[in-house]
């Protein structure tokens, strides 16, 4: 790793770590590389961030449960695992102190090379089966499964890190987006439906990154989050054309009904079985041509109609949100059509009402001068009639 010299220009943290550089950056803080002034070496501090919508009381109870999640990780052994050294305060809000993981994480692994080999697939599947059953015999729960979290070190050894810090995410998931979309299509259906995390929900996540690992994106990539909430519930999960010896574990990982998940050891006793199959592991070498397996007859017509009810499907939504769309344009167009009749006949009828003000005046101005003439009139007969003048 190297040592670093100290600096006065680095930022400090809890009179101990120096930050160094910035590793990452996601919806939950940012994860930078530091040196630790103490024992000298190079370690990885995750600075966890808050939401800015969460209010005082939320916020205090949701930072108490970050630490308390991470001081349960931080008991967990397992070369699977990023080991946890510290938790600290600084500036209102906790870091992690954790092992720095010279490397990549799978996410870059993927966009830079594109879909992994299956032999480095099954290692992957080895050792993060493994971790996860130590995790979960400690009663701790991941949450945020996906490439992203995953690095690989030297000889491409994969290494969980984020355990004990995923529980912020359950506030934002939905309401973020860009970033955060990623994790929605790893999330588990069941936890959709506000169900308690359970390890099972881990194990789906765990399906969801090595499909998208071998077949380069996750099979509930949609266009927006509406779509991949719909895939997620209701798509037919497609049989994965790429995993060879892997595909029934991430078929058996990918069952919607929990209690028929595949388990830790079920999942773990068909990965051993296919990598003594294989031979010597070649993690980490090109794709040979024959680790690309394709689809079977049936499974190719089984993959045909699921593609072509989901474009069913999708055609009979897009013909409903058509007539949605015209039912409102109709909608808008009558209540437009009323108001502005309405307003017509007001100002018609305001128009009649001083058309009708102006007569009614003058009728009775021509009534009082009628009658000051006649009144006038009958004066001057009674004046000449007695032989007297008009006042």
């Amino acid at each position: 790793m190297g040592d670093y010299p100290p600096t006065d220009s680095a930022r400090l943290i809890a009179d101990r770590y120096e930050l160094r550089g910035r590793l990452g950056q996601g919806g939950m803080g940012a994860v930078w590389r530091a040196w630790d002034r103490k024992l000298r070496r190079v370690v990885a501090v995750k600075e966890i961030l808050l939401p800015d919508q969460m209010g005082e009381r939320e916020r205090a109870e949701r930072h108490a449960r970050v630490l308390r999640e991470a001081r349960a990780a931080a008991r967990i052994s397992h070369p699977g695992v990023v080991t946890i050294h510290d938790l600290v305060d600084s500036g209102d809000h906790p870091w992690v102190v954790m092992d720095h993981v010279p490397g990549e994480s799978l996410r870059e692994r993927m966009a830079s090379r594109g879909t992994i080999p299956v032999g480095l697939a099954l290692d992957l599947a080895d050792t993060l089966l493994a971790a996860l059953g130590v995790a979960h015999e400690a009663g701790v729960i991941h949450r945020d499964i996906k490439p992203g979290n995953i690095m690989l070190g030297h000889d491409d050894q994969a290494v969980l890190t984020d355990f004990g810090i995923a529980t912020i995410s359950e506030a934002t998931v939905v309401t973020e987006t860009g970033g955060l979309l990623g994790s929605l299509e790893y999330m588990a259906p069941e936890r959709l439906a506000d169900e308690d995390d359970t390890p099972a929900s881990d194990l789906w996540s765990l399906g969801v990154t090595l499909y998208a690992a071998l077949e380069g994106r996750s099979p509930f990539h949609r266009k927006n989050s509406s779509s991949v909430l719909h895939a997620l519930v209701n798509a037919p999960v497609p049989a994965p054309r790429n995993a060879g010896p892997l595909a029934p574990v991430i078929s058996g990982l990918l069952r919607r009904d929990v209690n028929g998940r595949m388990g830790v050891e079920e999942a773990r006793s068909l990965v051993e079985r296919a990598r003594a199959g294989r031979g010597a592991s070649v993690a980490g070498a090109p794709t040979p041509t024959g680790d690309a397996v394709p689809a079977e007859p049936d499974t190719a017509r089984r993959e045909i109609m699921e593609l072509r009810a989901e474009a069913e499907r999708n055609i009979r939504q897009m013909r409903d949100a058509t007539e949605r769309d015209c039912q409102r344009v109709l909608a808008n167009a009558e209540r437009q059509a009323r108001e502005q009749a309405g307003r017509i006949v007001a100002d018609a009828e305001a128009e009649a009402d001083r058309i009708t003000g102006e007569a009614r005046r003058e009728v009775e101005a021509l009534t009082r001068r009628y009658d000051d003439v006649r009144s006038r009139l009958q004066q001057l007969r009674g004046v000449l009639g007695g032989g007297g003048t008009p006042a």
